[in-house]
């Protein structure tokens, strides 16, 4: 049965959901900023430390459960099973971040003002050397993490995000009163983490392009690992459809990784012009398919490529130019020597 709630606002019980691991530095604040919720449901991975302990001597309600293979869905998913029943409202703090202090009020003047409401959308914040800049993600779904309880479940096995599965429409709302501050954590032990647990999920599915694209970009590609880079960039291709961006951005990685390892060829400028196919707006895709012509003195393809954004973009009337004066002076050199041949 659909589950939506009602607008009587001081009805709303609001349970805080966490995953944790080895999280003993965070779980005092944590507590803290959590304490004030109706429910706080903590699944414990695996911890080594003093996490489990800690969290013993809270009212939170604790389990413990070890995942293998680990997936962050699959964790935060258990934890839903623990959600009591009277919970209206579900938020997911992490150990290393926060929410502002009004977000318990402002999650129920939103419900009370748009009652068939289910998910909420906000800011975010990183911090990062003591340094608060903005996500790149804020405000975007893909950063939501309160939602109406029973509607939704997690997916991906990183950098999981929350899928629709109520029976009605989803119904988002913005609140940039609700503010989420984020300590990142780019540690060498957590990229390391997250592309085994991305790795293992695409042995399992080859078809799963979610951890295919983060295989690709995030750990090979970062890396300059240029034969795995042309491996993976080859095997998302095959697994997906197009038109996306991210077939685009695979296939300018595609087109970078093979000139380096075999030089820039003509089949270096077909792949770039695929990529700027597959995403018009791409611009880093023209860019490189401008800069190879160049390199191989394609005049008719940078003629090609600037035509279209030259109009859109300065920056690229220069190199149209260029390439305009080459082909007519080609064309002038093969004129005069076919009156010369007459």
């Amino acid at each position: 049965m659909e589950r939506f709630i009602n607008n009587k606002k001081n009805n709303m019980k609001i349970a805080a959901c966490a995953i944790c691991k080895n999280e003993e530095e965070n779980i005092s604040k944590w507590l803290e900023y959590t304490k004030d919720f109706d429910y706080r449901i903590v699944v414990d991975t695996g911890s080594a430390d003093r996490s489990v302990e800690l969290l013993s001597k809270s009212d939170v309600i604790l389990a413990q459960k070890k995942f293998e293979p680990f997936r962050f869905d699959d964790a935060r998913n258990f934890v839903m099973t623990l959600i009591p029943d009277d919970v209206d409202w579900c938020i997911w703090p992490d150990f290393d971040e926060y929410y502002s202090d009004n977000t318990i009020d402002e999650i129920k003047k939103a419900v009370e003002e748009n009652p068939k409401v289910t998910r909420l959308t906000y800011k975010t914040f990183l911090i990062k050397n003591g340094i608060k800049i903005k996500g790149l993600e804020s405000g975007t779904v893909m950063e939501s993490k309160i939602h109406v309880n029973k509607l939704y479940k997690w997916k991906e096995p990183i950098h999981e995000n929350l899928d629709f599965i109520g029976m009605k429409n989803e119904t988002i709302k913005q609140v940039d009163n609700i503010q989420r501050f984020h300590k990142q954590n780019i540690s060498k032990e957590r990229v390391k983490q997250y592309f085994e647990i991305a790795k293992t999920a695409l042995e399992n599915n080859s078809k799963d392009s979610y951890s295919a694209w983060f295989v690709l970009k995030d750990c090979y590609y970062s890396l300059n690992d240029i034969d795995n880079s042309i491996k993976y960039a080859k095997h998302y291709l095959d697994i997906t459809k197009p038109y996306t961006n991210f077939r685009s951005l695979a296939l300018l990685i595609l087109a970078n990784c093979e000139a380096k390892k075999y030089g820039i060829t003509p089949s270096t400028t077909l792949t770039l012009l695929r990529s700027a196919s597959e995403n018009p707006k791409n611009i880093e895709a023209w860019r490189g398919l401008i800069n190879a012509s160049f390199e191989l003195e394609d005049w008719h393809m940078v003629l090609l490529a600037t035509s279209i954004l030259k109009d859109s973009n300065p920056h690229f009337e220069e190199p149209y130019k260029i390439a305009l004066n080459k082909i007519q002076t080609e064309k002038k050199t093969v004129d005069r020597s076919g009156l010369e041949e007459e």
